[in-house]
């Protein structure tokens, strides 16, 4: 009877051992949802360029949320605004940018009455505080001789239902809620027109699953990478995999995709307007310290 029980325990410590193992192995991946800026990870999923049973997705309902479970390294790598990775690494957090992903996907949409960038002097615009883009507009009026009035929203909900009530006269805003309002609004200007193919959404990861996951973190990369592939080349899958997915309107869908752009990497280019931004986040107080970009990204395939 007792070597019954001493046989029963031992299978049970190595299913358990078995079942831990299998969970460390897992990689935990932060997204934030309903957003788009993970489309071509959803493809490479569809495609099963990546396999189901490696990865473990967690939607998260803005990007304050991803970031915390991130920096305490309750997940491995998450897809978010790259501003979470500069602000965590000015607090000595353990997170790197080891690609970017989503860009051009960010504009202003105002009232019809307001036809240029100048004619916001004065005007109510809204933004999400320390947001990218917060960022991005007071950039913008480095550019520009004007003083509009910067509204401070805690939701993109409220800053919608802000703009149609009249309560600001614009938002910076981003695909696809700037296609959701009527013809009282057009879009003023996208960031694309200033900054070219700039960066929005990172691919950002916790530093110990550089180590402990490489080779998950590698295969989630590649699938991504054809993803993006798939995208340039199939528009229409995109466009049917952003209306099952998010829900939305053929028409809607279309020029979703057609405003946004996916691709891995970390290009100089990117880089430059990235530190760009994190010297405006230090300006406006949104940094604790100055960060150099050595801090802040890990080229995943360029170290050894």
């Amino acid at each position: 009877m007792k070597k019954k029980y001493m046989l029963g325990s031992i299978i049970m410590i190595s299913l358990l051992m078995i079942s831990c193992s299998s969970k460390m192995d897992i990689l935990q991946v932060g997204i934030i949802s309903p957003s788009t800026n993970h489309l071509s990870l959803l493809i490479a999923l569809d495609e099963g360029l990546i396999n189901d049973n490696e990865i473990k997705i967690h939607r998260f309902s803005s990007g304050w949320e991803a970031n915390e479970a991130l920096i305490n390294g309750k997940i491995d790598l998450a897809i978010m605004p790259f501003t979470y990775a500069w602000q965590a690494v000015s607090e000595r957090r353990k997170v790197k940018i080891i690609s970017f992903l989503e860009r051009e996907s960010d504009g202003i949409i105002a009232h019809r009455n307001i036809t240029a960038i100048n004619d916001l002097d004065g005007k109510k615009l809204g933004v999400l505080r320390a947001s990218t883009l917060d960022i991005f507009f007071q950039m913008l009026l480095d550019d520009y001789n004007i003083l509009p009035e910067v509204i401070y929203f805690r939701t993109p909900t409220e800053m919608a239902t802000a703009l149609q009530n009249g309560y600001v006269d614009a938002l910076s805003f981003y695909v696809p809620p700037l296609f959701h309002f009527d013809d009282n609004f057009h879009i003023l200007l996208w960031y694309s027109e200033l900054y070219p193919e700039h960066p929005c959404c990172d691919i950002l990861v916790y530093e110990d699953s550089l180590v402990n996951k490489k080779e998950q973190i590698e295969r989630f990369l590649e699938g991504v990478k054809i993803g993006c592939q798939i995208l340039e080349s199939d528009s229409d899958q995109g466009i049917k995999t952003i209306m099952s997915n998010f829900g939305l309107a053929r028409d809607v869908a279309e020029k979703t995709l057609k405003q946004q752009k996916f691709k891995l990497g970390l290009e100089p280019s990117g880089k430059e307007f990235q530190e760009k931004v994190a010297r405006k986040m230090l300006e406006l107080g949104y940094l604790r310290a100055t960060v150099s970009s050595q801090e802040v990204y890990y080229d995943f395939f360029e170290v050894e």
